[in-house]
């Protein structure tokens, strides 16, 4: 049976490993990176960002209480930004690499569905045909508009999804600056 799955998110690329290994022919169609926001622009960086920033705070401040004088420390922000590169590429390996040995497809390119069962790539215009199966599709992490009843109960007209925590540990790595 053929599964289609568009996003490769860690809700896509999941559940592409388990479709596989139930017995799915599966082709995953992702446009950008694998791992989605979180692994690329979101949690993972963040984190990454966040315990740089823990280290500095660590050297300036909690030196200071067990006895340790450090005069000056400096942040060389093109190695803090390369670590963090480096770790988002191994953890896109990883991936791809779980991916490779289930035997899943991996599609880069903005998949569209056409019809039922039927998913174009848009920058080659290839088609997948998934009439054997379903066709699965991520939310992705992007401003939406809510559904009706949202909008008119609550008044809100747009929402982040998945923006909270991001955004408070975001901030916390200003003290970098």
């Amino acid at each position: 049976m053929k599964l289609t799955i568009i996003g490769a998110g860690p809700a896509g690329y999941v559940g592409a490993l388990k479709a596989a290994k139930s017995g799915f022919e599966v082709t995953l169609v992702e446009k950008a990176s694998l791992g989605g926001t979180c692994l690329n622009r979101g949690c993972i960086p963040t984190k990454s960002l966040l315990q740089a920033a823990s280290v500095y705070e660590n050297i300036m401040v909690q030196s200071k209480v067990w006895g340790i004088d450090v005069p000056e420390a400096s942040v060389d922000f093109e190695k803090v930004y390369a670590q963090k590169n480096a770790i988002v590429e191994q953890l896109q390996k990883g991936i791809a690499m779980l991916l490779k040995n289930a035997g899943v497809e991996v599609i880069y390119g903005t998949a569209q569905v056409v019809e039922e069962g039927k998913v174009r790539i848009q920058e080659s215009g290839d088609e997948i045909n998934a009439d054997e199966g379903p066709c699965g599709a991520g939310c992705g992490a992007r401003c939406r508009a809510l559904p009706r009843p949202w909008s008119c109960c609550c008044g809100w007209r747009r929402a982040w999804r998945g923006s909270g925590p991001f955004r408070c540990r975001r901030g916390r790595g200003w003290r970098l600056v």
